[in-house]
């Protein structure tokens, strides 16, 4: 039975996709959810390079990739990054980070740059 209903539903999948590949480096940069979402994705291939590394090392290693790609993203002016002071984007790289290794959500996280980010804007005025 469920070799048939296998046989039915892969064919099925097969064709809903539309064979369009999404190249916009930008995307990863749309929002913070989507940050969060390639630091393990970018920790897993550097893994697959560096073997052997304790729990802790990865560990490290996805907060430093987290901290690395926020600040690569304000560098670039991409995405939700643009415009903002270095050291909010350090704050959201920390964040990304946090909400990547599952200490923090991101609504958390971007309440807590907001608190940062009204003092930025009360300044300038």
């Amino acid at each position: 039975m469920a070799l048939l209903l296998l046989m039915i539903v892969a064919p099925v999948m097969a064709q809903t996709d539309t064979g369009t590949t999404i190249n916009d480096f930008g995307a990863v940069y749309g929002s913070l959810a989507a940050l969060v979402a390639a630091i393990p994705i970018v920790v897993e291939i550097i893994k697959k390079f560096i073997t052997k590394m304790p729990s802790w090392a990865v560990q490290l290693l996805s907060w430093l990739v987290g901290i690395a790609m926020t600040m690569f993203g304000w560098w670039m002016h991409l995405g939700f990054l643009d415009g903002i002071p270095w050291y909010l984007a350090l704050a959201y790289g920390f964040g990304a980070s946090l909400a990547a290794n599952g200490i923090a959500d991101t609504g958390l996280v971007q309440w807590l740059v907001g608190l940062f980010g009204k003092k930025v804007t009360e300044k300038g005025k």
